[in-house]
């Protein structure tokens, strides 16, 4: 998700926590930021059984986190960064 589209939904993930919850953002401007995307969905996966034990909540999850993983390599060549 972009950062205005997080902003105005009120049930994305950021807008969901705590006012005193501490959160971490990661941001395409970052190099790594796909790779760890990437990483960070693999190991949801691997913790949740693998793709095949996931139920479709969990799977749109691994997806959207690919997603951004991509959108992120794409804004970084769109930039050339």
């Amino acid at each position: 998700m972009i950062k205005r589209e997080e902003i105005a939904n009120p049930d994305s993930c950021l807008n969901r926590a705590e006012d005193d919850e501490p959160i971490f953002v990661l941001r395409a401007h970052d190099k790594t930021v796909p790779s760890v995307i990437r990483a960070w969905a693999n190991g949801y996966a691997f913790e949740k059984g693998g793709l095949g034990r996931m139920n479709a909540r969990e799977l749109e999850k691994y997806n959207a986190a690919l997603d951004i993983a991509n959108k992120a390599e794409n804004w970084r060549r769109e930039h050339r960064l």
